[in-house]
Formats: C-alpha cells, sequence, structure tokens
C-alpha cells in the first residue's frame, strides 16, 4: 500500500478508525498509522475521538480514536 492509496480511501469514507482502515488496506495497522502521521503532518487529516456511545465509553481504547480527511478535493 502506497500513500496515495491511504489517502483516497479515507476521502471516500470521510472518516474511520485505524483497526477499518487496516481490514480495508489489507495492511498492518502500524504501517497505516505511520502513513495516517504523513497526511497529518501535511495537514490533510486529523486525528479525533469518538464520542461515547449511551451503551458504554470507549475512550480507553484505540477504537475511541476516528482518523477524518480534511484537506481540499482536487479541482
Amino acid at each position: 500500500m502506497i500513500l496515495r492509496d491511504l489517502k483516497t480511501h479515507l476521502r471516500a469514507r470521510g472518516e474511520a478508525t485505524l483497526a477499518d482502515l487496516a481490514r480495508d488496506l489489507d495492511s498492518a495497522p502500524e504501517a497505516v498509522e505511520t502513513m495516517l502521521d504523513h497526511w497529518i503532518r501535511r495537514g490533510q487529516a486529523e486525528k479525533r475521538m469518538a464520542a461515547c456511545q449511551k451503551s458504554g465509553c470507549c475512550c480507553a481504547t484505540k477504537q475511541a480514536t476516528l482518523y477524518a480527511w480534511v484537506g481540499k478535493s482536487p479541482r
């Protein structure tokens, strides 16, 4: 997987957990997280905390972290 694949996938989804991205792109979560860090440094993506659900709080888990594409779409 390359950076462009991650960019295309995250832009299409809008936001996703690390586990979802790793599964969808058939890559190790550590590799995906490294590539996400690249897009975060460039201001194209951001890391967000998911809101707690009524049925219980997930704030202590990695599932509570969402990655969102915030970069502009090409013209």
